[in-house]
Formats: C-alpha cells, sequence, structure tokens
C-alpha cells in the first residue's frame, strides 16, 4: 500500500520541483562520463602512434624536417577518413603496431620501429598492413615532397608548371610577382 501512496505523492510534485536524479540517470551519465575521457585518452594515442610511423618514414634529420614537423598527421587521417576501408586498415594498422612493440608503437626504440614497419611492408599485397603502410607511405611522400618549402629546400627552383606561369613560380621560389 505504501508503494501507491509513494507514486502518487511523485505524481503530485511538479516535474520542475524534482531536485532528485534516478540512479538509472545517475549510472548513464557515469558511464558516458567515463567513454568520453577513455574516448580521448584512445584519440591522442592513436595519434602518437600514426606520428612516430609517419616519423620512421621520414624523420628529422639535416636534409630537413620530419613528416609530422609539416604537418602531415592530419593530411594523412583526413585521406583516411574520405575512404571508409583506408580508415579501418590504417586503425588496425596502429593497433597491430602498438601491439608488435609491446604496447606503444611510438615509445619504441628507433630500430624497433623500422623492424616494424619493414615487417608491414613484407607482408604482402592481400594483407591490411600492407595496405595501410603504402596508403600511409604515397600519401606521406607525395604531401612532403610537393611541399614547396621543401622543394626548394631540396634545390628545386622551378614550377611544376611550365614557363611563363609566373603565379605559381612565386610560390616556389618565394619571388614576388612583378
Amino acid at each position: 500500500m505504501s508503494t501507491s501512496n509513494d507514486n502518487q505523492r511523485h505524481r503530485d510534485v511538479p516535474s520542475a520541483r524534482r531536485s532528485y536524479i534516478s540512479r538509472r540517470k545517475l549510472f548513464v551519465l557515469g558511464f558516458m562520463a567515463m567513454c568520453a575521457a577513455f574516448a580521448g585518452f584512445v584519440l591522442s594515442y592513436r595519434r602518437s602512434t600514426l606520428e612516430a610511423f609517419l616519423d620512421t618514414l621520414i624523420p628529422r634529420d639535416e636534409f630537413g624536417p620530419s613528416a609530422t614537423d609539416i604537418g602531415l598527421t592530419d593530411i594523412i587521417r583526413q585521406k583516411a577518413e574520405r575512404n571508409h576501408w583506408r580508415f579501418v586498415e590504417l586503425e588496425l594498422a596502429q593497433v597491430w603496431m602498438n601491439l608488435k612493440a609491446g604496447g606503444s608503437f611510438a615509445g619504441a626504440s628507433e630500430a624497433r620501429r623500422n623492424e616494424i614497419v619493414s615487417q608491414m611492408e613484407a607482408s604482402g599485397p592481400d594483407s591490411v598492413l600492407w595496405k595501410a603502410y603504402h596508403f600511409a607511405r604515397t600519401h606521406c611522400m607525395t604531401y612532403y615532397y610537393a611541399n614547396a618549402e621543401r622543394a626548394t629546400a631540396l634545390g628545386f627552383v622551378g614550377p611544376p608548371q611550365p614557363d611563363g606561369h609566373e603565379e605559381p613560380a612565386a610560390l616556389w621560389t618565394g619571388a614576388a610577382n612583378g
């Protein structure tokens, strides 16, 4: 009988005056907060793996900056996100790289990272790892060497267009139009 009185009492109280939150809602909110925190951790973990992978392909040396120094991480990620299967392959490859490195590909030594990347390259054309490796390598090299600053630093002083196209030449040589 007291249950019907409690239900009646709750119906009589306007919803704006209720000041409690049900245990179910509290549990759901807590679960959502934990998921959001975990998602933030996973995203930063995957980003560091991709950065280490790209810097293994093109490391910083006396000739120039690394792949991540010129912002290739975001470019590769955006390219992968445009194609669902490429994105999945890249994500699976990052998980594999972390497992092979003993937990963190980014935290592995340079020699270990080179060994893991060599295994990806040798895995064969039907492998997800091979596809992810070639996708990332192709775009990394293309965008790295197509960058005007990198090209001029390497001694390439002409525009990629035929002579007479002055506007692109200014981008490649740093000379003002004029």
